[in-house]
């Protein structure tokens, strides 16, 4: 049972070692790993995955983070404060669930992956002992068969002695198992940051290409998508390829999006097929203006868009549906050109 993200895993069985890497876990959490963030909340899904020696079964999905006993929500935005206690309390039912940030180990293989919580932090322990009690066990109290004097049982041995008689009494099966309850596969969470940055050295993953610029820093901006299928995203990288930032919650689709950079060196974003103008900010990505769709001609309407220029000084051309137009930043038109007073240029 994996139910911690750790490379040691004690079978409780044989009590073995299992031996699992960053690579074994990159193969089989990838695909979830992709396919997750896509899923409405509440989604998931099961998967098996065969490989060498072993056969995974998991459910993966999207959901919030909740209390496996109540199935009370815990509130992310602490996130911080409970990664600092290593713990968060539920508010409902007072059970305590392990929190903590991400090791190497994780940071390697899933660098968007920040905060990782109810796990089993007895698959953590870095030298975990075989039949050692579980964090959760508590000692019992058990009445010797020769002497009937109260013994507290902590369950570290099977064979213990009676400190009122010296008996040396095995404790029984029903007893035993209460203390070691059988291990079930419980649901753990990773906490992702869509747009954190790949790893030192990598690039985004991504096989659309739906346009690039460079500005006059160097800096490059890409619009693209991995399979098409909501997973649209905006990143830049530096002069030197070096990520700048991702965007992966700019909501267009990746066919004939286009980018453009306006005259306070920000950057444009928009596609035919939509009425919209978004603007967002070449330092990090974050939106700074949308200027919505009109249907009063003497206003922007994006539909139809098929090319956009930025003028110095801050008016923007654009070939809409084979006709000219230019636009001020706020999406009022302006003058085509000084012999034009709201002149349309066509094509022909």
């Amino acid at each position: 049972m994996l139910n911690a993200f750790t490379e040691d895993i004690l079978c409780p069985s044989c009590y073995k070692f299992n031996e699992f890497d960053g690579e074994e876990w990159k193969n089989l959490l990838e695909d979830a790993m992709q396919e997750a963030p896509k899923m409405q909340i509440g989604e998931g899904q099961p998967s098996t995955i065969m490989r060498g020696q072993y056969t995974y079964q998991l459910m993966y999905g999207r959901q919030e983070p909740r209390c496996a006993k109540c199935k009370t929500n815990i509130d992310v935005s602490k996130i911080e404060e409970y990664s600092a206690k290593g713990k968060v309390t539920c508010s409902k039912c007072s059970t305590e669930i392990f929190v903590r940030k991400s090791d190497e180990l994780i940071a390697e293989n899933f660098s968007n992956v920040k905060y990782l919580l109810g796990e089993d932090d007895d698959q953590l322990r870095k030298n975990p002992e075989p039949g050692k009690l579980p964090t959760s066990a508590k000692p019992v109290l058990f009445t010797c068969p020769s002497c009937a004097g109260n013994l507290e049982i902590d369950g570290t041995d099977r064979m213990v002695s009676c400190k009122f008689c010296d008996s040396q009494i095995y404790l029984p099966d029903d007893l035993w198992l209460r203390l070691h309850p059988v291990k079930e596969v419980s649901r753990w969470y990773m906490l992702v940051d869509e747009n954190a940055l790949p790893p030192a050295g990598k690039m985004p993953e991504w096989y659309y290409l739906s346009d690039m610029i460079a500005d006059k820093d160097g800096n490059i901006y890409f619009a693209t998508a991995n399979d098409g299928e909501n997973d649209f995203m905006v990143w830049s990288l530096d002069k030197n390829l070096n990520a700048r930032w991702i965007r992966k919650d700019i909501k267009f689709h990746y066919e004939d999006t286009r980018l453009e950079i306006a005259a306070d060196g920000n950057i444009y974003i928009y596609n035919p097929k939509r009425h919209s103008l978004v603007k967002i900010s070449s330092k990090d990505g974050s939106p700074m203006q949308k200027i919505e769709g009109s249907k009063d001609r003497k206003k922007l309407n994006m539909k139809g868009c098929k090319r956009l220029v930025a003028y110095p000084d801050g008016t923007l051309l654009a070939n809409i549906n084979h006709v000219f137009a230019r636009f001020n930043e706020d999406g009022e038109r302006v003058k085509l050109w000084e012999t034009k007073k709201f002149g349309l240029l066509s094509a022909g």
